[in-house]
């Protein structure tokens, strides 16, 4: 760490930055066994304003932004030049380190993992800081601009009024059970919803002792959203011991609590209620319990919320399908709309070597049921839509699929007699009726895996069903054989067989088809509908994706049944 040190020295030093001796710095964090962290401080000209910032150069791996700070002295200063800035302030938070005995506020001065650290480039880093520097010291001193980060930084600026008015950070889980929420999963508690047009200004809500009081929480409120407000007011006319609400705005909540023995009957300019609008606020970081939100968050605005809204069909829960529902789930089946699983065959011992599931899970017997067992728990029991059946697959008819109107079936048994099978009755359906089928499978002892789209709306006359690859009588046609001239080995179970493959085939296939689903959800459709992701250890000759088209020989090539 020494060169790093030396290097970071020698960068700055010549680009403005003084040295702050580590004896002008106090905080019980570092350890002096360690490397001592590096503070800089420079000042950096915003107009007519030139405002002093400490630079912190903790982490020598230089993984991370160095951390930057704003001295409480240089805030005064501030505050007397601009009277607007007033806390809680975006993006700046007080810290538990003091610089000559004046406290810190850390800077949040870009997004986590919003840049890639150019390590390798000391200047260029410091010259990115000090960018996003001036941006917020630009956005400070302007009002309008300052204002407006309120809304930026929501979030952020709730933080922080917990930090100053909770000092124990008491966080409230929340479980969002429709219509309404479940405060430590046992009561309901009161949301005050805030119109999504109107912007927060949280200024000068902290007082001068760094705490908010139930009148400064109520103006506040009245000048953000006096509809909200007038709810409030309505709200809080009964006496309560303890009062826990949450705010709601955008996809944000804020938990308050505080004491409110009210005097019913009684106005709040009464002298007994009165008193009470002085008492303290206390802020609460919320954890929000609900499933289908964390879904959401990670689902790019392309796909469109993913199988949300769509009805899926799946057949087969082994080594493949296990991980292929799990997926499905973690990209909206099931959250709210029909998800039916289907798999005859029991979990066994020798099943949990490449399973989704473990050991724990066969006492339920059934890969079905096990399969439900388990997602409630993943899903916190979110996923509600979820149906599994422990019967064969042959026990469904084209009625049955005509009847419940399945978006998608996915067959990810590798049975070409399940293909067959259920190719067989999805084409008996009227074509604007017909769901679309995904099928998915492992290839010899996992060279590859490979996935076939059947689209009713462009299978006629352009693209193949899994008839036109081949059938169990005659085997794949050769110009659809992924691995030419393979034996795959094969294992012998009491009286069965089985073809070995690793586990990592299982989760390739599920890959294969959660992308294949993503672009049917982004563009309506799958532009090669015959696709292959090979093993890493297979170096043999490889076939492209590409569009299999209809084949004149298929029994069901012209069949549309309207």
């Amino acid at each position: 760490m020494t060169n790093i040190r030396s290097k970071i020295l020698k960068t700055l030093i010549p680009l403005g930055y003084k040295l702050v001796s580590i004896t002008e710095i106090s905080c019980n964090a570092y350890n002096t066994n360690r490397d001592y962290p590096l503070f800089f401080k420079k000042k950096i000209d915003v107009g007519n304003t030139s405002i002093e910032f400490l630079l912190n150069f903790s982490d020598f791996s230089l993984l991370s932004f160095p951390s930057v700070y704003l001295s409480s002295g240089q805030l005064d200063r501030l505050q007397m030049q601009f009277s607007h800035i007033k806390q809680p302030i975006p993006h700046l938070t007080l810290s538990s380190i003091l610089y000559i005995n004046e406290k810190l506020f850390s800077i949040c001065y870009q997004l986590d993992n919003e840049s890639v650290v150019p390590r390798t480039d000391l200047k260029k880093l410091v010259a990115l800081v000090e960018q996003y520097l001036y941006t917020f010291f630009s956005k400070l001193v302007d009002k309008e601009k300052y204002v407006e980060e309120y809304t930026v930084d929501f979030g952020g600026v709730i933080i922080g009024l917990v930090n100053a008015t909770n000092p124990e950070v008491k966080q409230w889980p929340l479980i969002k059970c429709k219509p309404k929420f479940l405060f430590d999963g046992i009561k309901e508690i009161f949301i005050l919803e805030i119109s999504e047009d109107k912007k927060p200004d949280f200024t000068g809500l902290l007082n001068s002792s760094n705490k908010v009081t139930i009148k400064q929480l109520f103006d506040c409120i009245e000048k953000w959203d006096m509809k909200a407000y007038q709810i409030l007011m309505q709200y809080l006319k009964k006496k309560q011991p303890l009062n826990n609400l949450v705010i709601s705005w955008k996809n944000f909540l804020a938990g308050i609590s505080f004491e409110w023995p009210r005097e019913e009957g009684k106005g709040l300019n009464c002298e007994s209620n009165k008193i009470l609008l002085q008492k303290p606020v206390e802020f609460h970081n919320i954890i929000l319990v609900d499933f289908k939100s964390s879904v959401l968050r990670n689902l790019p605005t392309k796909f469109n919320q993913g199988l949300l809204n769509k009805k899926v069909f799946q057949v087969g829960l082994g080594a493949v399908g296990g991980y292929v529902a799990d997926a499905l789930v973690k990209i909206g089946a099931g959250l709210e709309k029909k998800f039916t699983i289907v798999d005859d065959d029991t979990l066994k011992i020798e099943n949990i070597g490449r399973h989704l599931l473990g050991f724990e899970y066969l006492d339920y017997h059934y890969k079905a049921a096990a399969f439900k067992a388990y997602i409630q728990k993943q899903t916190f029991y979110k996923a509600k839509h979820i149906e599994t059946d422990n019967r064969n697959i042959n026990n469904y008819s084209s009625d049955d699929f005509q009847r419940n109107k399945f978006d998608l079936i996915i067959d990810a048994t590798g049975s070409i007699e399940v293909q067959e099978y259920i190719n067989e009755v999805v084409q008996s359906i009227p074509i604007s009726e017909r769901p679309i089928i995904l099928h998915l499978w492992v290839f010899g002892n996992g060279e590859c895996v490979q996935g076939l789209w059947v689209q009713p709306s462009q299978q006629h006359p352009f693209k193949a069903c899994i008839a036109c690859l081949g059938s169990s009588g005659s085997g794949l046609h050769p110009d659809y054989i992924p691995v030419a001239d393979l034996s795959p080995e094969q294992g012998v179970g009491v009286c069965s067989a089985y073809i070995p493959y690793a586990v990592s085939c299982g989760m390739m296939a599920a890959s294969l088809g959660v992308n294949m689903i993503l672009e049917w959800c982004e563009t309506g459709k799958v532009v090669n509908n015959y696709q292959t992701r090979y093993s890493s250890h297979y170096h043999g000759k490889q076939i492209p994706d590409f569009s299999v088209p209809v084949n004149p020989l298929c029994p069901f090539y012209g069949v549309e049944h309207e």
